[in-house]
């Protein structure tokens, strides 16, 4: 699909977000994140999170991705405050090379331009393929920094991937 409409996330859209990040999360990251986690992961928790994020002021954005029927496909978020980061971009798994990450992509790195960053960073799971092909393929590139987070107890590696603006 082409012709995404991208818009700025507002409050009301936590729900839609939510599902979206819990949906994303299970399919991106089985086999990453302990299963444990991915299942008891909940769009009740996520969607309260959401809108705690949305109704936050800040030097922060959420652009989202939605189809001809005004449903959500994808969402980025990024923060600027003393530097740019790509803090999540998720795209519902049936909506997967549709061009909806892309799209909220674009829109997020436009936003950081017009705050006059010169560069963004963001950080990757090592052994996410699928999104390491993704920032590639739009400019990102791994600066050599690595740290691990751990979830339930799994450590997981990622990767610091920046690119300029």
């Amino acid at each position: 699909m082409t012709g995404w409409q991208v818009r700025r996330a507002v409050v009301e859209d936590a729900l839609s977000i939510a599902r979206i990040n819990v949906a994303a999360w299970r399919s991106a990251y089985a086999g990453i994140v302990p299963d444990e986690y991915l299942s008891a992961m909940t769009t009740e928790q996520r969607t309260q999170r959401w809108q705690q994020i949305l109704s936050t002021p800040g030097p922060y954005a959420t652009f989202l991705a939605l189809d001809a029927d005004d449903a959500l496909a994808g969402y980025c978020s990024l923060g600027a405050q003393d530097s740019a980061e790509l803090m999540s971009i998720y795209v519902d798994p049936a909506r997967y090379r549709t061009g909806a990450g892309r799209a909220v992509h674009d829109a997020a790195i436009a936003w950081l331009r017009e705050s006059d960053f010169e560069q963004a960073g963001l950080w990757v799971f090592a052994a996410n393929e699928r999104a390491r092909a993704f920032y590639a393929a739009q400019g990102w590139a791994p600066n050599g920094i690595t740290r691990d987070d751990e979830i339930m107890g799994a450590v997981i590696a990622e990767l610091r991937y920046t690119r300029p603006l």
